[in-house]
């Protein structure tokens, strides 16, 4: 089972993509630890395109269910960045980069690609 929303690059898109992801979530009978690990991954991703790529065109994330997982992947096509790198966590104490973090633990796996002019963050959830 898969499901795509589209977003509007606006802070404003953010309730809409929590809805949308719990029904999804429910809808697979997620555990309720997941589902936290899935909303927050999820809005830390999106709000730090918002913030900081650049992008106009709409963010796509797209939501598959695994017989053991849940994959997330989250697409954008603004400035190229690559929040796996290690450049985020360079910056001085109290200056942010701690969603990557957040990610890091509350994701089983994080990967990251640059593809046909987008970027791609891909998470993976235990069911």
């Amino acid at each position: 089972m898969s499901d795509t929303l589209l977003l509007a690059p606006q802070m404003t898109e953010l309730a809409r993509l929590a809805s949308w992801s719990e029904a999804f979530a429910e809808t697979i009978d997620l555990p309720a630890t997941s589902r936290y690990a899935l909303q927050l991954c999820l809005e830390e991703q999106v709000s730090n395109i918002v913030r900081h790529c650049d992008a106009t065109a709409p963010i796509r994330v797209t939501l598959t269910a695994m017989a053991d997982s849940l994959v997330a992947t989250v697409a954008d096509q603004g400035t190229a960045f690559n929040p796996l790198d290690g450049h985020a966590r360079d910056r001085p104490e109290g200056t942010g980069g701690l969603g990557l973090g957040l990610m890091r633990a509350f994701a089983g796996e994080i990967g990251y690609e640059r593809r046909d002019g987008e970027n791609r963050l891909v998470l993976r959830f235990r069911r």
